[in-house]
């Protein structure tokens, strides 16, 4: 689900989009399908640290509460279907609003770094599935910017199955 803007709640999806921030009123997590991905975080209510989005649900686990950073994003689900062990559709970090921090970390499983100030989210990896990072809110001494969330990271497919013993495959 996608993340919440300033003053909304997060949007329900495979896995939900973490709450919108502002001062220190909360705006939830949207909710995720069960046995795809979890909820997002609710924003973090601190009114000396306004704007603190909430992260991404990830496929594995809900967002991580990220003390006065925007929240991290859930961690993705592990798979070794490509002969490796390697995390999926990971939650991205949430954003927030002032410069002298950073803003919450994507999850594990390619989800991207949440932005800080005026500066946008990071993109997730590609071929991960995950969230794309909330963007950050700031005045650059003459506008109030709200900046970009990051991409989505491009899916992946991977089919594996067991073949008789002795079969040729060709490929041309």
């Amino acid at each position: 689900g996608g993340g919440g803007k300033i003053r909304n709640n997060g949007l329900a999806g495979g896995s939900g989009g973490g709450g919108g921030g502002w001062l220190d009123e909360p705006y939830i997590g949207g909710t995720g399908v069960a046995g795809q991905g979890y909820e997002g975080g609710t924003n973090i209510q601190n009114a000396s640290y306004y704007y603190c989005g909430g992260g991404g649900g990830g496929a594995g686990g809900t967002a991580v509460f990220n003390g006065n950073l925007g929240s991290n994003g859930g961690i993705g689900f592990l798979s070794d279907i490509s002969g490796s062990n390697v995390y999926y559709a990971a939650g991205g970090g949430g954003g927030i609003r002032y410069n002298q921090d950073r803003g919450g970390n994507g999850g594990l499983g390619g989800g991207g770094d949440g932005g800080y100030f005026t500066y946008p989210g990071n993109d997730a990896t590609p071929n991960t599935g995950g969230g794309g990072g909330g963007g950050g809110y700031g005045h650059d001494g003459s506008n109030w910017i709200a900046a970009s969330g990051g991409a989505g990271g491009s899916g992946i497919l991977i089919v594996r199955y067991a073949l008789p013993k002795g079969t040729m495959i060709l490929v041309r």
